[in-house]
């Protein structure tokens, strides 16, 4: 009888140690060493259920060995955004807003971190009225901000920011009258370095840009000419890779409230003497860039509306101005030179 009960402890003791073992490997992503990617998530829905809520469903994924978790992705322009993962066929995007359009794709990956195919694409209009479209819907506490950094913002000449300064984690400030190194640039508002007001303008930045460049692309505004002569109406435009700009004209139809967002999925270039201009109803505030490298205004452009550029830098050469907007990087440099922003 004692040889049995230490051997029935012995079996109960292997089985746990083997059932935790394998856990352990899961959640460190090395059960394996195995290649074979799950199948690809089908069938995916999407169902808004109230004004700022979507819901995800699918068809789960199989794997050879066992499906970890789900990668959750936003937008319809390359490179599409990480919102969330889930461990179940399903997840709820709380980060929305009321009456816009999303669009959505899901992929599956096993504790190995092999990774499916992105699934097909679901697209949703949440439920409610839309708030007008404008900075300070978008921007939060980041509304008042004519240029934001995160590591390091420096101004060549007379550069005038009519607007706040913010940056943090960085400390590089050049080139301004308040600036440990000074010179002879200027800003009418106040200067936020690594406070409690420049971190909460950083996350309202990261928000709207995951917010802006999340919105579902129509397919006829892919990479559309931004050197005219015809304009361009309201509505969202997507660019999978770099975008150039020459003379471009926003038309408003009217509208006050008429909104254009540019998803650029590497980065903008201007050329020298360019231009952006609104027309008939439409005004520079509504207009966003949401680029997710980099920005280069060429020599003397004539911007209008606001950058957001994910991890990149801001380059505004010689006499470029952004006229009612803001220059934002949120995990990058902005460099001026005789450069002028003003704040809507």
């Amino acid at each position: 009888m004692k040889k049995r009960l230490n051997l029935n402890a012995f079996l109960v003791l292997f089985l746990v140690l083997g059932i935790g073992f394998w856990l352990a490997g899961c959640q460190d992503n090395s059960v394996g060493p195995e290649t074979i990617a799950p199948s690809m998530p089908t069938n995916l829905v999407a169902t808004a259920v109230d004004s700022t809520t979507v819901v995800l469903t699918w068809t789960a994924s199989t794997d050879n060995v066992v499906v970890c978790w789900y990668n959750v992705y936003r937008g319809s322009s390359a490179p599409v955004l990480l919102i969330g993962t889930s461990r179940t066929n399903s997840f709820r995007d709380t980060t929305v807003a009321p009456g816009s359009v999303y669009a959505y794709a899901v992929e599956a990956l096993d504790c190995s971190q092999n990774v499916s195919p992105l699934s097909g694409t679901a697209i949703d209009t949440t439920t409610g009225t839309p708030q007008p479209d404008t900075g300070s819907v978008f921007l939060g506490s980041a509304a008042p901000f004519g240029i934001f950094s995160a590591e390091g913002i420096t101004s060549t000449g007379n550069s005038v920011i009519n607007g706040d300064i913010g940056m943090t984690p960085g400390t590089a400030y050049v080139g301004f009258s308040d600036s440990p190194s000074p010179g002879p640039g200027t800003h009418t508002g106040t200067l936020h370095i690594n406070d409690g007001v420049a971190l909460q303008a950083k996350i309202d930045f990261q928000t709207a840009y995951t917010d802006l460049f999340g919105r579902a692309c129509p397919p006829g505004n892919v990479s559309p000419s931004l050197t005219g002569p015809a304009p361009l109406t309201p509505g969202v435009y997507c660019f999978p890779s770099t975008a150039g700009l020459g003379t471009l004209v926003l038309d408003g139809q009217g509208d006050p409230n008429a909104l254009f967002i540019f998803q650029i999925g590497s980065s903008l270039t201007t050329a020298p003497g360019s231009s952006v201009t609104t027309i008939n109803g439409a005004t520079p505030g509504n207009v966003f860039w949401v680029i997710y490298a980099s920005a280069t205004l060429g020599t003397g452009t004539a911007f209008e509306g606001t950058i957001i550029c994910q991890v990149g830098s801001i380059v505004m050469n010689t006499g470029a101005t952004i006229n009612d907007g803001r220059a934002a990087t949120i995990t990058g440099a902005i460099t001026l030179d005789n450069s002028t922003i003003t704040v809507p």
